[in-house]
């Protein structure tokens, strides 16, 4: 699946915040079969049922460093799936208790889910399939220059 950044940026609440909107919406339908996810809570939100005409796009936030930056927003920088677009942090209420890094991504049909709505997101668990850490991608990854917090 291919998309293109449309926005890097910091945030004081969620740290480092990367957007792309997908290329080709069925690639993300397509994706949606073949992980079949089904709702495991009682009380979990399914969301959005995205739609091939819809815009998508995934949104990552959280993240302590990035290897994009807003020029490559700005030229609608294209990437792909397995892109490391940046390393997990501890911003935001989730961290205020503790020190884990965590990622908040989601997939909505607007580039700002916050503002627009909540009736323009989605459950991402049904397009991703979680992989177990690999310590030598992980080592090679971080070789790569990556921009922290503005100071």
């Amino acid at each position: 699946m291919k998309g293109n950044i449309v926005e890097v940026r910091f945030s004081d609440n969620a740290g480092w915040i990367v957007r792309i909107k997908v290329k080709n919406v069925k690639d993300l339908l397509e994706q949606e079969k073949k992980i079949n996810y089904t709702l495991q809570y009682t009380d979990e939100w399914k969301g959005k049922d995205i739609k091939e005409t819809d815009d998508a796009y995934l949104i990552y936030m959280h993240l302590d460093s990035v290897l994009f930056t807003s020029k490559d927003a700005k030229n609608n920088k294209e990437v792909e799936s397995g892109t490391i677009l940046g390393y997990a942090g501890v911003s935001g209420s989730i961290a205020s208790g503790g020190k884990a890094p965590h990622l908040h991504m989601e997939i909505a049909t607007v580039k700002d889910p916050f503002t627009e709505g909540r009736q323009y997101r989605t459950n991402a668990a049904r397009f991703v399939k979680l992989n177990s850490y690999d310590t030598k991608d992980q080592n090679e990854a971080a070789k790569k220059s990556h921009y922290y917090k503005p100071k």
